[in-house]
């Protein structure tokens, strides 16, 4: 945890006692998450999960479902995603940011796969 906190020190550089305090409260919160194996320790595997940004999108994940499962049935449906969009929490929250990318990847993958079948179309004759 004392690593941990190092590497936040740079960027808490003159913040106030509640904003240091706030910090140390989600490096506690993070660092509970991510060690799975409860040693008080962060393996290379735990530590993947952080590095490869896998951690913050299932916490993304967890907070749009959060935002979004009006019904509590731990499933979205497209107009409670559509609904959450106007919920002022997910403006700005990290799920709103994840959210962002997945649709984006969403449309690329879309986009790709109409090329494609443009691309065979021609070579189908």
């Amino acid at each position: 945890m004392r690593e941990f906190k190092q590497i936040a020190a740079a960027k808490l550089e003159g913040a106030s006692r509640e904003q240091i305090a706030k910090s140390d409260e989600e490096a506690k919160a993070i660092f509970a998450g991510l060690d799975a194996n409860g040693d008080a320790r962060i393996d290379a595997k735990e530590h993947f999960a952080y590095a490869s940004g896998t951690f913050a999108g299932l916490a993304a994940m967890q907070a749009l479902f959060g935002l979004a499962d009006t019904n509590g049935d731990r499933q979205l449906s497209s107009d409670e995603l559509v609904e959450c969009r106007s919920n002022p929490k997910f403006g700005g929250a990290a799920a709103f940011h994840h959210a962002q990318d997945w649709i984006h990847n969403i449309e690329a993958e879309v986009e790709t796969e109409l090329e494609l079948r443009q691309v065979g179309a021609k070579f189908e004759l």
